[in-house]
């Protein structure tokens, strides 16, 4: 469990989610959802069987970011074939960000990758989320591709754990 201080009012604590987080999971997908005013991303199936999708295989993994008790940020790794790995599912609440949930959200992805023997992590985000883009790259994360999807780009970012271990 990883804690961010920032101030004496923010008291952000990310944790490993539980089989019950799946109704706030989906609840934070769908209000992110309203902010884009699309369609092309309404699949949901992995929020809604996160215990399948998520908990129940040991390289993988969700996280929750909590303030005072509420959920308030949401993150997800699902582990591949050939030690590979997705990051999926950042959210960080409208009011909650620009605080270093994301950061925090990130880097506990990253670390269970790295604790896990995982080599390359994927993700991908729509490019006019530049505050996102911002922090993948700050992160060491690097674009891979772009593509179009539903008259929307989507660039693809990885970054390579196999390099890092001096491989």
């Amino acid at each position: 469990m990883q804690t961010c201080n920032q101030g004496s009012k923010d008291d952000i604590t990310i944790r490993s989610a539980l089989k019950t987080d799946a109704d706030v999971a989906l609840r934070l997908f769908k209000e992110d959802l309203k902010a884009l005013s699309s369609t092309e991303r309404l699949d949901d199936g992995d929020l809604r069987n996160l215990n399948d999708t998520y908990l129940d295989d040991a390289d993988s993994g969700f996280w929750i970011a909590e303030y005072k008790g509420d959920v308030v940020g949401m993150i997800g790794v699902r582990a591949g074939a050939d030690h590979t790995a997705e990051i999926c599912r950042l959210r960080v609440q409208k009011d909650h960000r620009r605080r270093g949930i994301g950061t925090l959200l990130l880097e506990q992805a990253v670390t269970h990758c790295r604790d896990h023997g995982l080599l390359k992590i994927s993700l991908d985000v729509l490019s006019d989320r530049r505050p996102a883009i911002d922090l993948f790259e700050k992160t060491g994360f690097r674009l891979n591709r772009e593509r179009e999807i539903a008259d929307r780009v989507l660039m693809d970012f990885y970054i390579d754990l196999y390099q890092e271990r001096g491989g």
